[in-house]
């Protein structure tokens, strides 16, 4: 995560920060049906910076510090939750849940417009 902005304003890509959890069933279904997809996967990476951030706070009580800090910062109170952001971190769009790997690709490809990409 630390290395996000930097990529970002580097390449001029938004950050796609992906909360997940391990025990969410949701989280599975978006991790398999868009994440682990090469056509998703790889214009995902080619359009943005991926980060993902699982939440540990069921299994261990607590969360390494910087999935805590960012989960803090962006206010995320369920999961899956997608945000994308700016290299200065600022919020261009979120979205939680999930319906479907296209709604998911309609999602990303309304935040890119967003972002001007």
């Amino acid at each position: 995560a630390a290395g996000a902005a930097a990529a970002s304003a580097r390449t001029k890509r938004p950050i796609l920060y992906e909360f997940t959890a391990d025990w969410c069933p949701p989280c599975r279904r978006m991790a398999a049906a868009v994440f682990a997809d090469a056509g998703h996967a790889g214009w995902i990476n080619a359009h943005f910076v991926p980060v993902r951030l699982v939440d540990r706070q069921q299994e261990e009580g607590k969360n390494p510090a910087d999935v805590g800090a960012l989960q803090k910062h962006y206010a995320i109170d369920s999961f899956p939750t997608l945000v994308i952001a700016d290299a200065k971190g600022r919020v261009i769009a979120r979205t939680s849940g999930f319906g479907s790997a296209d709604l998911t690709r309609s999602f990303l490809e309304e935040a890119l417009k967003k972002a001007g990409r």
